[in-house]
């Protein structure tokens, strides 16, 4: 086995050596080889000492480095969150980070709506008003921001209406008429199970004029203007009996009509107000 320690290795070769030049002369060989022989295990015992003490600098230079970061070479790990945005029409605004170096984005738009997580963004705000806007970004060293920036909406696509003296109000959308392509459907709330929503079936497509509200027992007749209307869902619902509609621009409208509770002889008055996009 070979003795390890640097003062070992040293006497280990040097013992080498001596036993060497006893052979050689025992065996009469030439001075010129055992010189070679003495020459190459310097040699290697020279390379051997000068890897030591270089692995003891880079050690050295490491633990210089490692201190020296301690002391102020810490990364920055600072970070400034930073947006932009951009209104368009009917409520919508782009929003786009500007954040340097940022990984992830979080866009919380302060009107109840699921956050976003991605850049640039469009939201459409569904009603009017003022909000606060805030982006959360972190950076791709973990470092998180936020930042927020407030935003005015006064062009937002609303309708309300009015039931028994009581007024709703929510986004409008469209949708086309399920009996015919050319004819859509206008919605003020939301349309969905156990919901309150008014739904203008077959809405004229003139920028003005005043239209006469059909029975809503004919709502899968072309061109038959009616209205349905459901209040919390579940079995309130109702259908117009008569009543007239009047365009006031090419996405606008006020309405006024009698609806009748479906299987029941109660009638009701209802009226509308309320501006929707084409999509």
């Amino acid at each position: 086995m070979r003795p390890e320690g640097n003062k070992t290795t040293l006497l280990y070769a040097l013992k080498s050596i001596k036993g060497r030049v006893i052979n050689a002369l025992s065996r009469r060989q030439l001075f010129p080889v055992f010189f070679y022989k003495l020459i190459t295990v310097s040699a290697a015992l020279s390379d051997k000492i000068i890897t030591l003490h270089k692995l003891r600098l880079i050690a050295a230079f490491n633990l210089v480095s490692i201190s020296l970061c301690l002391n102020g070479c810490t990364p920055n790990k600072t970070i400034k969150a930073q947006f932009t945005f951009l209104k368009g029409q009917g409520g919508e605004v782009v929003f786009t980070n500007q954040t340097a170096n940022a990984a992830i984005m979080m866009w919380n738009y302060g009107d109840d709506s699921p956050v976003d997580i991605s850049s640039p963004v469009t939201h459409t705000f569904k009603t009017n008003g003022t909000f606060k806007v805030t982006l959360t970004v972190t950076g791709k060293n973990g470092v998180s921001a936020t930042v927020s920036q407030t935003i005015v909406v006064a062009n937002a696509i609303v309708g309300s209406f009015t039931f028994n003296g009581k007024q709703f109000a929510g986004a409008t959308f469209i949708t086309h008429d399920t009996w015919q392509a050319s004819n859509f459907d206008v919605f003020i709330n939301d349309y969905s199970v156990g919901a309150t929503y008014l739904r203008i079936n077959n809405m004229p497509p003139s920028s003005n004029g005043s239209f006469v509200v059909n029975n809503g027992h004919d709502v899968n007749k072309a061109g038959y203007l009616n209205v349905d209307l459901a209040i919390n869902g579940g079995s309130n619902f109702y259908s117009s009996l008569s009543g007239s509609l009047t365009k006031t621009g090419a996405n606008s409208f006020t309405l006024s009509c009698t609806v009748i509770q479906r299987g029941s002889s109660i009638q009701h008055s209802v009226t509308a107000t309320g501006t929707y996009k084409l999509m």
